[in-house]
């Protein structure tokens, strides 16, 4: 009996000691609770380079990876844009749009201003059907960047396969090669939207 209480007495501390010891190494490895800020912020850069490789670097692409990689990046960065843009890739290539438009516009919050973000809400809005939203975002990617000659492409790409209007794509091309006049592959894609539109 008294050996039974002095065991109690030395496994309940170790219990705890080991319990406690475990849930401080997750949330240490899980959210880095006990780094500085600037060391958390290396970290989320580095996790979200190696999500980055998922995709650019493995194939096929491996976008659920690529995806838990994002999410631990924001867990020790909230403010880290480039790891909301990869997950919103990431969420994208596996159709899951509308999670996407969430973590686009979560980014947004954070740098209203960035080319990418503003560009790749476009595409989600476009996929999803919402014509006025994705122009918006187009119209605003173009207004950071208007040299992007692939921002300006699917732009146009959306008037004139989506909305089904050659002259519209035409008028885009127009306002491309405006900001991009050297350019022979928008001065192409010019004529054969002019063409398709009937325009002289």
């Amino acid at each position: 009996m008294f050996q039974n209480q002095k065991i109690k007495k030395i496994l309940v501390p170790l219990v705890l000691i080991i319990l406690v010891g475990g849930a401080l190494c997750y949330f240490q490895t899980e959210y880095g609770i006990f780094y500085s800020k600037e060391k958390k912020q290396q970290l989320s850069e580095e996790i979200r380079k190696k999500g980055e490789e998922f995709i650019e670097k493995t194939f096929p692409a491996d976008f659920p990876k690529a995806e838990k990689m994002a999410i631990k990046a924001i867990k020790f960065n909230k403010e880290n844009v480039e790891a909301y843009i990869l997950l919103a890739k990431t969420l994208y290539a596996q159709e899951r749009l509308e999670e996407a438009e969430g973590i686009y516009l979560r980014g947004l919050e954070l740098d209203p201003g960035n080319f990418k973000m503003n560009f790749y809400l476009g595409n989600v809005y476009r996929d999803l059907g919402e014509h006025d939203l994705a122009e918006k975002q187009y119209k605003k990617a173009l207004e950071i960047d208007p040299q992007d000659v692939t921002c300006w492409i699917n732009y146009a790409i959306f008037y004139s396969f989506d909305k089904k209007d050659w002259a519209g794509a035409a008028r885009v091309y127009e306002e491309a090669l405006k900001a991009n006049p050297d350019n022979e592959q928008l001065k192409n894609l010019y004529e054969g939207a002019k063409k398709n539109a009937g325009i002289e």
